[in-house]
């Protein structure tokens, strides 16, 4: 039984926790610095480190609040913005590369705060039915599957931000095929860039999927209809599936060929 609160105050030659947490109500990581004082300090041993998956509250916490889920809707709109002004910009052709040419800063700011309003106004209807019943089932499972996809936002993220650095924009790999007659080889050249940002994204798609998967699991567990959840993981996916293929597409359509 504890009684004089080592893992907070410290002992001997140890130091308490630098938060200033008790360890027994700390429920999760947040705020903890893994200095692991309360382990060493603690004469019960009853401080334990519990390793887990990354991002699994993704798929396991059921209590998931609004404001998060909101967040990664908005930056989902954020990153389709980014990568359609970065096609438009490099075009240099079309009505949106005159307007960053000459109203940069007008136009980048109303686009990208459409872009980030966009999937808040497609979520409004649900969101107004939840908003009120924050810790209902229902709700929770709208938000759940709203901040499943955060794997897919981020690496979209990721693909944008590597068009402006490690010199793979101007990298290009080029693929011989057969040549074992006389003559040339055929080959095929293709940006590195557009390789890696699919692969990149395709793996983001990866992730969300099987968090998907297992919150429907979870969801399901016990109910007696076990082979509707399937059905229901289909329908949820089409969303980030669509997503993806609207990003890969503005990402990789000006330099995926180049020859």
């Amino acid at each position: 039984k504890c009684k004089d609160h080592s893992c907070y105050k410290g002992s001997g030659g140890v130091a308490g926790c630098p938060m200033f947490n008790h360890v027994m109500f700390v429920d999760s990581n947040q705020h903890c610095v893994l200095c692991m004082n309360c382990i060493r300090s603690c004469p019960s041993r009853s401080p334990q480190l519990n390793l887990r998956p990354p991002a699994r509250e993704l798929w396991h916490d059921p209590g998931v609040q609004p404001v998060p889920a909101l967040f990664v809707a908005a930056s989902l709109g954020l990153v389709a913005g980014l990568a359609l002004l970065q096609d438009w910009e490099r075009q240099g052709e079309v009505l949106g590369s005159l307007l960053l040419a000459h109203h940069r800063f007008p136009f980048v700011s109303a686009a990208l705060a459409l872009s980030a309003a966009l999937p808040m106004v497609a979520v409004g209807p649900a969101l107004r039915r939840s908003w009120k019943a924050r810790q209902d089932a229902a709700a929770c499972g709208l938000w759940n599957r709203i901040a499943a996809w955060t794997p897919l936002m981020a690496a979209g993220f990721a693909s944008y931000q590597l068009g402006y650095g490690l010199g793979l924009p101007g990298l290009q790999a080029t693929l011989t095929y057969g040549g074992r007659g006389e003559g040339l080889a055929p080959a095929v050249s293709f940006s590195v860039l557009a390789l890696v940002r699919f692969v990149l994204l395709s793996a983001g798609l990866v992730v969300t999927a099987v968090i998907l998967w297992k919150l429907e699991q979870d969801q399901r567990a016990g109910d007696e209809r076990k082979a509707s959840w399937t059905g229901t993981w289909v329908v949820s996916l089409a969303g980030p599936v669509l997503y993806w293929a609207v990003v890969q597409v503005l990402m990789l359509r000006p330099d995926w060929l180049t020859g």
